[in-house]
C-alpha cells in the first residue's frame, strides 16, 4: 500500500502535537512504529537555513518541554 505525502505529513503532525509516544500514535493510525519514526525525522527537520541545536535530549521530549513553557 502506497501512503501519500499528505498522510505522512499529517501523521507526523499528529505524533508531535499529541505529545503521545510515536509508538502509540503509530498504532492509532494503523502504521508500524518503524514506519512512523523515519517520517518524524524527515518531516520535522528544520527548513531552509535554519539550523537545529543539537542536544542529547530526544527531539520529542524537548518539544514537550518547550511547549510547557509557552503561555496558555
Amino acid at each position: 500500500m502506497q501512503l501519500t505525502a499528505e498522510f505522512r505529513e499529517s501523521s507526523v503532525k499528529l505524533a508531535i502535537e499529541s505529545g503521545k509516544p510515536v509508538a502509540q500514535t503509530a498504532k492509532e493510525i494503523g502504521v508500524n512504529e518503524t514506519t512512523l519514526h523515519p517520517w518524524t525525522s524527515k518531516y520535522s527537520r528544520p527548513i531552509d537555513n535554519i539550523k537545529a541545536v543539537r542536544t542529547d535530549e530526544h527531539p520529542y521530549e524537548e518539544l514537550k518541554r518547550l511547549k510547557k513553557r509557552l503561555p496558555d
